[in-house]
């Protein structure tokens, strides 16, 4: 790896060390803070990054990717399909809201820049596997699965980013891990098709 190459991941290190030392608290992390702790200037930042901003999204959709990598629902293969999805959904939605300040930099950064391999699209994968990882030969359309975990994962980030209000607005509040599964399970089934057994 050439010495250009190693100051930046040198950064992105250092700078992820300091979102998970802060538990995502991004305001408290500075350029300056970001430099002391890769032992670099200011200047080197900016000119692999342009600004902190990038520099720390950038290591948010590292973090998030490897947590969705690392990502082992507890979930029984011979479940229902909906059973499934829901216990994945509901992992996922309790991940964004014990995790607020890197998931919604997660979920803004995919907004801004999609991509077929960002956050987003690994967490639909992980949806589409739940809804076909049983033995039991769950029958729904290639199309409507793609449109039902692509619907799911659209209302829980907008849910999630409106978490503030979410109880003014829908009637539940997204803070409330009871009023959280409900929702979760309410959107499944009417996506999904079908009544959740719980």
């Amino acid at each position: 790896m050439k010495k250009s190459e190693e100051m930046r991941e040198n950064i992105i290190r250092s700078t992820i060390e300091l979102i998970e030392q802060g538990n995502g608290n991004i305001g408290e992390i500075t350029t300056r803070k970001i430099a002391e702790k890769a032992g670099t200037g200011i200047g080197l930042i900016h000119y692999h990054f342009q600004t902190k901003e990038h520099l720390v999204e950038l290591c948010i959709q590292r973090i998030i990717t490897g947590v969705i990598a690392d990502f082992r629902p507890s979930i029984a293969a011979a479940e229902r399909p909906l059973t499934r999805v829901t216990a994945v959904a509901r992992q996922v939605a309790d991940f964004l809201a014990a995790n607020p300040a890197i998931s919604r930099i997660s979920i803004l950064g995919d907004l801004s820049h999609p991509g077929p391999g960002d956050n987003t699209a690994l967490t639909m994968t992980g949806f589409t596997a739940a809804w076909r990882g049983g033995k039991d030969g769950a029958v729904m359309g290639e199309d409507d699965v793609k449109t039902a975990v692509f619907a799911l994962t659209a209302l829980m980030q907008a849910a999630f980013l409106r978490k503030e209000v979410s109880g003014g607005l829908f009637g539940y509040d997204m803070e409330n891990k009871e009023e959280r599964d409900r929702f979760i399970g309410w959107i499944a089934a009417r996506l999904f098709g079908g009544e959740l057994h719980e």
